[in-house]
């Protein structure tokens, strides 16, 4: 099985919308969107979404179908663009266990060190145990904790804050 992983472009718009709405939709307490709140965004509020400067969304692709995203959120101000933010991460349930998470890390890990990034965090659900080995595997550590942070099918979930130190100094 061949893979691609690449920035997404405008060209791109149609598969982000469908792969981003389907994992708002079938895994909505691992995300602090909503399907219901992002499945009326006009096109133009996800092209801007797509072509903001402060965040690259990356595809991770099979033959031609986009089968994965994540994105790399940057930091403009001045003290902190040392620090890049993933998020978003997601991969279709077919395709789980094929290693493409651990090369779209990889692939965002290499992005972020030519931007300059030294530090990525990210946030996770607590009980996402599985998301949680997955990333300390990769050389995330918790960091942190924000209690009760996402509300969603009438219940609080709390994050785990991970982060990871990307350049030589680690």
């Amino acid at each position: 099985m061949k893979s691609l992983i690449r920035e997404l472009q405008v060209e791109d718009l149609r598969l982000m919308i469908d792969l981003r709405l389907e994992l708002l939709r079938t895994n909505p307490e691992n995300f602090g969107s909503s399907y219901e709140e992002e499945k009326d965004f006009s096109e133009d509020k996800w092209i801007k979404r797509i072509t903001n400067p402060n965040t690259k969304t990356f595809g991770v692709f099979v033959e031609d179908d986009l089968v994965g995203l994540g994105v790399l959120a940057l930091n403009p101000r001045k003290k902190m663009k040392h620090i890049g933010i993933i998020n978003s991460v997601y991969i279709k349930e077919d395709y789980r266990r094929m290693h493409l998470a651990s090369s779209l890390f990889a692939f965002l890990e290499e992005e972020a060190k030519k931007l300059g990034i030294v530090r990525l965090h990210l946030s996770v659900m607590e009980d996402n145990k599985a998301a949680i080995h997955f990333y300390e595997k990769h050389g995330f550590i918790l960091t942190g904790k924000e209690l009760e942070r996402i509300y969603v099918n009438g219940n609080y979930h709390s994050l785990s804050i991970m982060s990871k130190r990307i350049d030589k100094k680690s």
